[in-house]
């Protein structure tokens, strides 16, 4: 609670007396002998930390309550492994030990999280006139010459229907709304345009890329072993970069179907009518620019840089690249990829800010400028193709959270 002169000292020392008070009723497992580091470090994190903390995503914080919380913290971890300071044992090797993380880390953690839930997306976004002018605009090719319709999709339909697909990027973290349902609902209505019904069905398999990033057989953002053998020169890197939307979209209709939901027959229903619909009303000109606008928009195009640069390694020690370029303006801000696993519920419009928050996890990074360059280099290195993934598998042990 902030104080009448701005300050949180007084809430500060609140809850590290609630630390200790949870500390003495965990006191008999924590200082325990027989007992293994790792629960003592299980029962710190889910009994003691959190009432320390609770409420530190709105705090002002200043260097003097972070030094305050680090030094009860680690009274606490040194109690827990039965050292005192005379033992001369680092904090950096008894975290290290114990398996936790730096307080100062940890309430950065949790103000970017509450910072991702108060910056939600706000609906006034422009999905709404970008839908209504790429349908307008097929409207108006209804007649014109299948060459004219090929040239207006790719410079014009291609960004304005890969804008729509990176909304629904968005709305598959319920960005916009915080009831998941009016998400989904926003989604399947950017997806008209597309002309394909996708977007309850790319939200399935999205979230398990983020859950299992580069986990063979689950992550299905991976190119197949099949993908791997055959797309080696530059000439079959130069299809697959054509077609790399059909093997985005089919890879894992084969390699990991999942059986379709009720949401899947309202979002197929419903782009099935309005395709019908265009077609009937307009003729099949109208329906073929906005499938154009689609394909062209994720193939040999600037857009499309996204899906090569986001996690293919041209340095091996990096796994995840960001771009930083002005098709971020286009594209809500998904160029800021390495930003965006760490923190999948802030909105791509505020994940500059975690960059400036936390410069010196990103900075240091490799990053990219231009996606066109990407796709170049894709093409032209022999070294780099569909298998330069990284790739790991499922662990069978539970993750360690920190």
């Amino acid at each position: 609670m902030i104080q009448g002169n701005g300050e949180i000292d007084e809430d500060v020392s609140h809850r590290i007396g609630a630390g200790w008070m949870k500390w003495k009723l965990a006191s008999r497992v924590l200082c325990d002998k027989k007992v293994s580091p790792k629960l003592k470090d299980k029962f710190y994190k889910v009994a003691v930390r959190p009432a320390m903390l609770y409420g530190a995503e709105c705090w002002p914080v200043k260097n003097s309550h972070i030094q305050k919380m680090k030094v009860v913290k680690m009274r606490m971890l040194r109690w827990m492994c039965g050292l005192t300071r005379g033992d001369r044992v680092r904090n950096e090797t008894l975290r290290e030990k114990v398996g936790v993380t730096s307080v100062e880390d940890k309430m950065r953690e949790v103000r970017l999280r509450w910072f991702g839930h108060v910056m939600r997306r706000g609906t006034d976004a422009p999905i709404l006139g970008v839908v209504l002018l790429q349908l307008w605009t097929a409207t108006f090719l209804h007649d014109a010459t299948w060459l004219k319709i090929l040239i207006v999709a790719y410079f014009f339909g291609s960004f304005l229907n890969h804008n729509l697909f990176l909304a629904i990027h968005e709305l598959s973290h319920n960005l916009a709304f915080s009831t998941p349902v009016y998400n989904r609902w926003l989604g399947i209505f950017a997806n008209l345009p597309v002309g394909v019904p996708m977007s309850v069905t790319f939200q399935k398999y999205h979230l398990e890329h983020h859950r299992f990033q580069g986990v063979d057989g689950i992550d299905m953002d991976i190119p197949s072993l099949a993908e791997a053998h055959v797309v080696k020169n530059v000439l079959a890197k130069s299809i697959w970069v054509i077609l790399q939307l059909f093997f985005y979209a089919f890879r894992p209709l084969f390699l990991k179907p999942k059986p379709p939901g009720v949401w899947e027959f309202v979002n197929f229903t419903i782009q099935i009518s309005l395709d019908g619909a265009m077609v009937y009303f307009w003729g099949w000109k109208s329906l073929g620019y906005l499938i154009l606008s689609t394909f062209v928009g994720g193939g040999m195009h600037p857009m499309a840089g996204h899906f090569i640069s986001e996690h293919y390694v041209f340095k091996p020690e990096q796994e995840t690249y960001s771009y930083y370029g002005p098709l971020n303006l286009m594209t809500w801000s998904v160029g800021y990829h390495n930003e965006h696993h760490d923190f999948p519920r802030i909105p791509g419009s505020k994940l500059y800010k975690v960059k400036e928050i936390a410069p010196e996890y990103y900075e240091n990074l490799d990053s990219y400028k231009s996606w066109s360059q990407v796709i170049y280099m894709y093409i032209m290195d022999r070294t780099v193709g569909p298998f330069c993934r990284m790739k790991r598998k499922l662990s069978t042990k539970g993750n360690k959270s920190e």
